[in-house]
């Protein structure tokens, strides 16, 4: 169901509403990071982008392996 204050934005490429999740976890499968702020309108890159993984990332100060969809890139 969409809310009903700016509902457009959560209705997804296949034309239903939707949220989208961001989710990271360690070797040891205990999640690290959940994003669930996001419409289903929004694009992969552009939540990925915004997310403060991202940045550690970006800066190197992170040693670390990041698996995703094509999306991401």
């Amino acid at each position: 169901m969409k809310p009903f204050i700016h509902a457009d934005e959560y209705v997804n490429r296949k034309n239903f509403a939707s949220i989208n999740i961001q989710a990271t976890c360690n070797s040891n499968e205990e999640f690290t990071s959940v994003d669930v702020s996001w419409p289903g309108f929004v694009l992969d890159s552009r939540i990925w982008k915004n997310s403060d993984i991202y940045n550690v990332m970006k800066l190197n100060r992170a040693s670390a392996v990041l698996l995703g969809v094509s999306g991401y890139v």
